[in-house]
């Protein structure tokens, strides 16, 4: 029981915590009760179900087995190499990690040094290292290269404490999840890698990384399970306004945005470009306004990046025809013109292709665009009361995206004094498995129609009471 009641808990919080994956195949799962090191430090635990361990850069140093707290646990034993390591290689017969690794695993030091555990992505002849979590020789953490935290507080290990980690990594996105917890605090992050792109992992790798002076520095592990998952993209959170409640200058701007170009709202009569609080049955949201060209917008940085595709979700809303509402893509500082609703006429253009779709004032409309930088596909839906809009469009390049920007610009007085637009559930994320599916799929299915590549260009498509305005450029889809 002494070995099975932490695991048991990990299990619950990490089910508690992710959903069950489709497709989970469990690749190894060590209490290491049954293993007996030596003391040529050589001998290595029993193989598992689809791979077995093998010693990493050691020629003096290497593995052992000790009597701890949590009964007999792994031993990386440092004190003579420069780069002793432990790794668990995924056997050739059974298939590559291609889309998603959960690892959880509990480790406790023994003498400062450095310490990294990485995946290694399978090339065609040799590999990519992804060094997921380092501890420097001051004993600090961090998540690809930054400090991962709990609350305002780095985490800085103990020696001779116990830890636990568990980490979630997506393959193709490079998206990880980390929390790693001493039974007190538990410290969480949501990182990229840069490290993106299908390429399997077939290795699982503890490391110790330091110029070698005599003294020993051991490693103890213990109750590690690797196991491959289905992949998931990069979620943050989503912006719902609920807790925003701004200020009646419209100086103020919700968490995590910047607002720019503003101008105090001093009262009626007096010019002004603001952000502020918009209450609608209960519900909070973003309102953007202003009754001069002064070109208002707010800005969002992300922490996770959508690199190999994106999807950009919210609701929005205007309130008049006043002037021209854009939705910027940044990257690296860098930003383009995403999706403009053009004054007097509400006109919609992505990335400047023209729908020929006007939405209407004071008609909220959820708002998706999907882009695939694999097949150079993009889709926009605008979905409201009366009517639905659906457009695909080809690009060229590379889009990633990891800032939005939300701008009014080209203001006049047309419909009254002020130009206003509402926004709520914001969110940025990586494609779902089906929509990369949708766009990566020689079909795409539009109000009932089935469109295929290379053919005839469809205007419009009825599907019930809602039309289906869907404009196919270059010869993208044909109707079935």
């Amino acid at each position: 029981m002494r070995k099975i009641i932490p695991v048991f808990l990990a299990l619950v919080i990490i089910t508690a915590v992710y959903p069950v994956s489709a497709h989970q195949d469990v690749y190894g799962f060590f209490f290491f009760e049954t293993y007996t090191g030596s003391a040529d430090l050589k001998t290595l635990p029993k193989r598992g179900s689809y791979g077995e361990w093998t010693r990493n850069n050691c020629t003096n140093d290497g593995v052992t087995s000790a009597l701890t707290e949590k009964g007999t646990s792994l031993v990386l034993h440092k004190e003579r190499d420069n780069y002793p390591g432990i790794r668990y290689n995924v056997s050739d017969s059974a298939d590559y990690l291609t889309d998603g690794i959960h690892v959880s695993y509990s480790f406790m030091t023994e003498g400062a040094t450095n310490r990294v555990f990485r995946f290694r992505k399978k090339t065609a002849s040799l590999y990519e290292s992804v060094d997921v979590i380092t501890i420097n020789t001051n004993d600090l953490v961090n998540v690809y290269g930054k400090r991962i935290y709990c609350g305002d507080l780095p985490l800085r290990i103990k020696q001779g404490v116990w830890y636990d980690v568990d980490v979630r990594y997506d393959v193709n996105s490079g998206y990880t999840e980390v929390f790693i917890t001493d039974g007190d605090k538990v410290y969480f992050c949501k990182r990229k890698s840069g490290k993106t792109g299908k390429l399997g992992i077939y290795q699982i790798l503890w490391e110790t990384s330091e110029r070698a002076d005599g003294n020993i520095k051991n490693t103890y592990i213990d109750n590690v399970l690797i196991e491959s998952t289905d992949g998931f993209p990069p979620v943050n959170e989503t912006d719902d306004f609920e807790d925003f409640a701004g200020n009646d200058l419209g100086t103020f701007a919700p968490k995590g945005f910047k607002i720019q170009n503003f101008l105090p709202y001093s009262g009626t009569g007096y010019k002004y470009a603001g952000a502020f609080r918009y209450t609608r049955d209960d519900n909070g949201m973003l309102k953007i306004a202003e009754n001069n060209d002064y070109g208002i917008y707010l800005l969002k940085q992300y922490d996770l990046a959508a690199e190999m595709n994106a999807a950009v979700e919210m609701k929005t809303e205007i309130q008049d025809l006043n002037s021209t509402r854009v939705l910027y893509a940044g990257y690296n500082g860098n930003f383009e013109e995403a999706v403009r609703i053009e004054s007097k006429s509400g006109r919609v253009y992505v990335f400047n292709n023209n729908t020929d779709f006007c939405i209407l004032p004071y008609t909220q409309y959820s708002l998706k665009l999907l882009i695939s930088n694999e097949s150079k596909t993009g889709v926009l839906y605008i979905n409201g009361d009366n009517n639905s809009f659906y457009y695909v469009f080809r690009f060229d390049g590379h889009k990633s995206i990891d800032a939005l920007k939300f701008s009014i610009e080209n203001y006049a007085a047309l419909y009254g004094n002020e130009t206003a637009v509402l926004l709520d559930d914001i969110v940025l994320r990586g494609l779902t498995g089906e929509e990369t599916d949708l766009l990566s799929h020689s079909g795409f299915e539009i109000g009932g129609v089935t469109f295929l590549k290379d053919g005839k260009e469809l205007s419009a498509v009825t599907d019930g009471h809602i039309t289906v305005r869907t404009f196919i450029r270059e010869g993208l889809f044909t109707e079935k």
